[in-house]
């Protein structure tokens, strides 16, 4: 068999078992995801789920094998359901003229550009993605998108993909509602509108004061010339670096207090920025 005869078999084989997969995540995984009530427990499921499916794929006799690793199986089956999520949110599978909210291309370089070491090719990915663009495969096994109960597995998939317009997590709006609504008397509200048409107008100045120093380079690195080595002195040195690891940390301490007046006012949206800046620093 030529070379050309090969990469067509791989190419076969690597559809065929992500077929074989979309028939497993329908016919095993969801019905028993959908019944789950936390998400600590369908997340332990789902990596229990991507750890049988390796072992399965390594136990198959054939030939050619297709490579994969169980987190590249953990990515790719939470990156499908969200995937089918979005699409019946956007009426994709009732006939809707809408967009797909992502491109084939774009859902293989989520999965491959996720920072992890990611064994699944791009033929079985591009096989996964059109098998769910096909057909739905939550509502296939059971999920109702218009039930008044959500099942904890959508929940997650709402959190994980951002789908929720608050920006705040299922369990934490639950806990909101158990919880109750105080009373606000019509000062405090007439405060908290007062407070969010003030931040709304300065929040980008704000935020960038706060993250300048965050996106400078320290003072202690190499790359000083010989002459600045002898004209500053240690002493000097160590002064500046201290002044500016203080000003770090207010800058830290600042964007906290921002993100957290942001929630507190209901605006979070708001506080992704934040939330990256800070990502971005302790890097």
């Amino acid at each position: 068999m030529g070379r050309t005869g090969i990469d067509e078999c791989n190419v076969d084989l690597e559809r065929h078992n992500a077929r074989h997969f979309v028939k497993t995540l329908h016919n095993i995984l969801l019905p028993n995801l959908l019944t789950l009530r936390s998400s600590i427990q369908i997340d332990e499921y789902l990596q229990e789920f991507a750890s049988k499916c390796c072992q399965h794929n390594a136990a198959q006799n054939y030939e050619i094998t297709t490579i994969m690793n169980a987190d590249g199986i953990y990515l790719a089956t939470y990156s499908a359901l969200l995937l089918n999520l979005k699409l019946i949110q956007s009426s994709h599978y009732e006939g809707g003229t809408s967009e797909v909210c992502i491109t084939e291309a774009q859902f293989v370089e989520e999965i491959h550009g996720s920072g992890i070491l990611v064994y699944v090719s791009a033929t079985w990915l591009c096989e996964l993605y059109q098998n769910v663009l096909a057909k739905s495969l939550l509502q296939l096994a059971g999920y109702d998108p218009k039930g008044l109960q959500q099942p904890a597995l959508i929940n997650l998939l709402v959190d994980v993909g951002g789908l929720c317009p608050t920006q705040l997590l299922t369990d934490w709006q639950k806990l909101q509602r158990v919880r109750g609504v105080p009373d606000i008397s019509a000062e405090v509200e007439a405060g908290i509108k007062l407070s969010r048409r003030v931040l709304t107008c300065c929040w980008t100045s704000v935020v960038s004061v706060l993250g300048l120093a965050l996106g400078e380079k320290s003072l202690s690195s190499g790359g000083a010339s010989a002459l600045s080595r002898l004209v500053a002195r240690r002493s000097k040195q160590k002064f500046r670096q201290r002044i500016k690891d203080d000003v770090i940390t207010a800058c830290l301490e600042g964007l906290h207090k921002a993100a957290s007046l942001s929630n507190t006012l209901k605006l979070q949206a708001r506080s992704s920025s934040i939330l990256g800046l800070l990502s971005a620093s302790s890097c």
